[in-house]
């Protein structure tokens, strides 16, 4: 009878001990609750600013083609020496116009009766590039290349000579843009939008490329140089915030 007596004892101490003994610790020892989660809301914003573009940079191609790679050069030689006095006396300066670039190669054709290729001439071109930042002189520019024997003429690239200024307006409008989502979504579901917790935030340069356009309207060579209108240029940011989500 004894020994049923401690056995029964122990078997209490087993199934009995862990409840009592976790009630039984001090205040500081017991675990910590899991912190609540934090309540916030996420938004985007879009910020646009527009601007006249103030300057535009220009590449053209003097072309030629001849038997003899001496009288190809030379035709291009002449006409780059035509092209840049013209641009000078626009009042372009001299460290804003390039002439580095230059290509010279020979130009084959297939005869499909001999299956041979037959050497038509040489090929030269010269590039010259333009920084011009007398905007309204533009379209004299391009229709001066046509005048002067330019075989190719780029799309101008327009653009302002201050465009970190722009991009910090379009962000700055961008986050006025996602605080207003904040706060109009936190009212409606009756609360408050509180400090931002978390920015994500990009911007473009241009949307879309801006682009030097000729007028419709045009209807001889007379005076086409005026036919020629710029657009403005856009600068787009967008942002993403997330704020904390404040409850009364």
């Amino acid at each position: 009878m004894r020994t049923c007596l401690i056995l029964l004892s122990a078997a209490a101490l087993v199934l009995g001990g862990p409840v009592h003994a976790d009630t039984q610790l001090p205040e500081n020892d017991r675990p910590a609750r899991a912190a609540e989660a934090p309540r916030h809301v996420t938004v985007s914003g879009r910020g646009n600013v527009t601007a006249q573009p103030d300057r535009a940079m220009v590449t053209l191609m003097a072309e030629a083609r001849s038997g003899e790679l001496s009288v190809a050069r030379d035709e291009v030689n002449r006409v780059v020496r035509d092209m840049q006095r013209y641009v000078r006396s626009l009042g372009v300066e001299d460290r804003h116009i390039t002439t580095t670039g230059v290509t010279i190669r020979p130009e084959y054709d297939w005869d499909p009766q001999s299956r041979e290729r037959r050497f038509l001439g040489y090929y030269v071109g010269r590039r010259i590039d333009i920084d011009l930042r007398q905007l309204d002189r533009l379209g004299a520019l391009i229709e001066g290349a046509v005048d002067r024997g330019i075989g190719h003429i780029s799309e101008p690239q327009l653009a302002v000579a201050e465009p970190s200024e722009l991009r910090r307006q379009a962000l700055a409008l961008a986050a006025s843009d996602a605080r207003r989502n904040a706060e109009t979504l936190a009212t409606t579901l009756g609360s408050r939008a509180g400090p931002a917790r978390r920015i994500v935030a990009s911007d473009a340069p241009t949307a879309p490329e801006p682009r030097m356009m000729m007028r419709a309207e045009a209807v001889s060579d007379s005076g086409a140089a005026d036919t020629y209108t710029a657009g403005e240029i856009r600068y787009s940011a967008t942002i993403e915030v997330e704020f904390d989500l404040l409850i009364d």
